[in-house]
């Protein structure tokens, strides 16, 4: 399932679409599809893009809500959001619609602190996080139980990438 977000750069947005299979990831924008592999290289912001016959180093910094991205010798700063279908925003916001947990950043897991079937109250630590040597803990943003956790201790992850999904119970 691709999954779309709005990223803004210099003022002007665009929808991208993104699935991940595996290593790689397929990314589409512009009617146009590209499959890449971001390898880590150094800890959890510095990465070799393979696109292609192309290998370029990039490094990827979260700084507040932006993303700062280096490739090779270009410099971007990434505004990005999560698009969700307008149907869907409905939905859940109402009781039982089950809720993504989402990575907020690209990072390294270091802990999974909840496992399937968990009866979970806001604010309890779900995952733990690791982004430029700083840990964050990710909480459940509502109660309900854990009904999926998608990751483990040791995995790296993209921003966006459904960490946990809750089914809300009030």
């Amino acid at each position: 399932m691709m999954i779309e977000y709005l990223v803004t750069v210099s003022g002007s947005s665009r929808v991208v679409a993104v699935r991940q299979d595996g290593d790689r990831l397929h990314v589409a924008m512009g009617g146009v599809e590209y499959s890449v592999l971001l390898e880590p290289r150094l800890g959890s912001t510095h990465f070799t893009l393979r696109l292609g016959h192309h290998v370029m180093p990039v490094v990827i910094r979260a700084v507040g809500d932006e993303r700062l991205v280096g490739i090779g010798a270009e410099q971007y700063r990434l505004h990005v959001e999560r698009r969700l279908p307008i149907a869907r925003r409905d939905v859940a916001a109402g009781v039982g619609a089950p809720r993504e947990v989402l990575a907020p950043m690209p990072g390294l897991v270091v802990a999974v602190e909840a496992a399937g079937g968990d009866v979970v109250e806001p604010g309890r630590v779900l995952v733990i996080l690791e982004a430029m040597k700083m840990q964050s803990e990710i909480r459940a943003p509502c109660p309900g139980r854990i009904t999926a956790v998608r990751v483990r201790a040791g995995q790296e992850v993209m921003g966006g990438a459904v960490l946990a999904v809750i089914e809300p119970t009030g």
